[in-house]
Protein backbone atom coordinates (compact mmCIF):
# COMPACT_ATOMS: atom_id res chain seq x y z
CA UNK A 1 0.00 0.00 0.00
CA UNK A 2 1.60 3.26 -1.16
CA UNK A 3 1.06 6.28 1.05
CA UNK A 4 0.61 9.71 -0.48
CA UNK A 5 2.19 11.41 2.52
CA UNK A 6 5.57 11.19 4.24
CA UNK A 7 5.65 9.22 7.48
CA UNK A 8 7.48 12.11 9.15
CA UNK A 9 4.45 14.31 8.52
CA UNK A 10 2.54 12.10 10.95
CA UNK A 11 5.00 13.24 13.63
CA UNK A 12 4.14 16.86 12.87
CA UNK A 13 0.43 16.06 13.17
CA UNK A 14 1.01 14.31 16.50
CA UNK A 15 2.73 17.45 17.78
CA UNK A 16 -0.14 19.61 16.52
CA UNK A 17 -2.59 17.39 18.39
CA UNK A 18 -0.68 17.32 21.71
CA UNK A 19 2.09 19.93 21.76
CA UNK A 20 2.86 19.45 25.46
CA UNK A 21 3.30 15.70 25.03
CA UNK A 22 5.34 15.98 21.84
CA UNK A 23 8.89 14.69 21.73
CA UNK A 24 11.81 16.47 20.06
CA UNK A 25 11.29 14.72 16.70
CA UNK A 26 7.60 15.61 16.60
CA UNK A 27 8.35 19.24 17.49
CA UNK A 28 11.10 19.45 14.87
CA UNK A 29 8.82 18.21 12.09
CA UNK A 30 5.98 20.46 13.24
CA UNK A 31 8.37 23.44 13.17
CA UNK A 32 9.56 22.43 9.70
CA UNK A 33 6.02 22.36 8.31
CA UNK A 34 5.06 25.56 10.12
CA UNK A 35 8.16 27.37 8.83
CA UNK A 36 7.37 26.36 5.24
CA UNK A 37 3.63 27.02 5.64
CA UNK A 38 2.83 29.64 8.30
CA UNK A 39 -0.89 28.90 7.90
CA UNK A 40 -0.34 25.31 9.12
CA UNK A 41 -1.08 26.25 12.75
CA UNK A 42 -4.37 27.82 11.71
CA UNK A 43 -5.16 24.74 9.66
CA UNK A 44 -4.57 22.46 12.67
CA UNK A 45 -6.91 24.57 14.81
CA UNK A 46 -9.58 24.57 12.12
CA UNK A 47 -9.29 20.81 11.53
CA UNK A 48 -8.88 19.45 15.06
CA UNK A 49 -11.60 16.90 14.39
CA UNK A 50 -9.41 15.19 11.79
CA UNK A 51 -6.51 15.02 14.22
CA UNK A 52 -8.84 13.66 16.91
CA UNK A 53 -9.74 10.81 14.54
CA UNK A 54 -6.19 10.19 13.36
CA UNK A 55 -4.13 10.19 16.57
CA UNK A 56 -5.97 7.33 18.35
CA UNK A 57 -5.59 5.23 15.19
CA UNK A 58 -1.86 5.91 15.12
CA UNK A 59 -1.63 4.93 18.78
CA UNK A 60 -3.52 1.68 18.10
CA UNK A 61 -1.25 1.02 15.14
CA UNK A 62 1.82 1.39 17.34
CA UNK A 63 0.31 -1.08 19.81
CA UNK A 64 -0.25 -3.55 16.96
CA UNK A 65 3.35 -3.16 15.83
CA UNK A 66 4.50 -3.80 19.40
CA UNK A 67 2.32 -6.93 19.53
CA UNK A 68 3.65 -8.17 16.19
CA UNK A 69 7.17 -7.86 17.55
CA UNK A 70 6.24 -9.50 20.82
CA UNK A 71 4.41 -12.46 19.27
CA UNK A 72 6.43 -12.91 16.08
CA UNK A 73 7.14 -16.54 16.98
CA UNK A 74 3.47 -17.40 17.56
CA UNK A 75 1.95 -17.59 14.08
CA UNK A 76 -1.75 -17.50 15.06
CA UNK A 77 -1.38 -14.40 17.23
CA UNK A 78 0.97 -12.82 14.73
CA UNK A 79 -1.58 -13.20 11.92
CA UNK A 80 -4.24 -11.60 14.11
CA UNK A 81 -2.07 -8.58 14.85
CA UNK A 82 -0.88 -8.21 11.27
CA UNK A 83 -4.49 -8.18 10.03
CA UNK A 84 -5.47 -5.59 12.64
CA UNK A 85 -2.46 -3.48 11.65
CA UNK A 86 -3.53 -3.58 7.99
CA UNK A 87 -7.06 -2.56 8.95
CA UNK A 88 -5.71 0.36 10.99
CA UNK A 89 -3.42 1.35 8.10
CA UNK A 90 -6.42 1.59 5.78
CA UNK A 91 -8.27 3.77 8.31
CA UNK A 92 -5.22 6.00 8.76
CA UNK A 93 -4.84 6.34 4.99
CA UNK A 94 -8.52 7.33 4.59
CA UNK A 95 -8.16 10.08 7.19
CA UNK A 96 -4.84 11.18 5.72
CA UNK A 97 -6.48 11.58 2.30
CA UNK A 98 -8.97 13.97 3.93
CA UNK A 99 -6.15 15.80 5.69
CA UNK A 100 -4.05 16.14 2.52
CA UNK A 101 -7.08 17.36 0.53
CA UNK A 102 -7.90 19.89 3.25
CA UNK A 103 -4.30 21.07 3.41
CA UNK A 104 -4.15 21.49 -0.37
CA UNK A 105 -7.43 23.42 -0.30
CA UNK A 106 -5.77 25.82 2.14
CA UNK A 107 -2.66 26.15 -0.05
CA UNK A 108 -0.45 23.84 2.03
CA UNK A 109 1.33 21.30 -0.19
CA UNK A 110 3.50 19.15 2.06
CA UNK A 111 4.91 17.34 -0.97
CA UNK A 112 7.03 20.47 -1.54
CA UNK A 113 9.03 19.75 1.62
CA UNK A 114 12.05 17.49 1.67
CA UNK A 115 11.65 15.02 4.50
Amino acid sequence: MKRNYPTNFLLALECAHSPRKANAFQKAYFDKVEKAFPSFSNWTQKNKYLLQELIPLLQQKQKMIDQVIKYRSQVAKLDQYVLKDRELSLQVDMIMKQIIASLLADGIDISQLSW
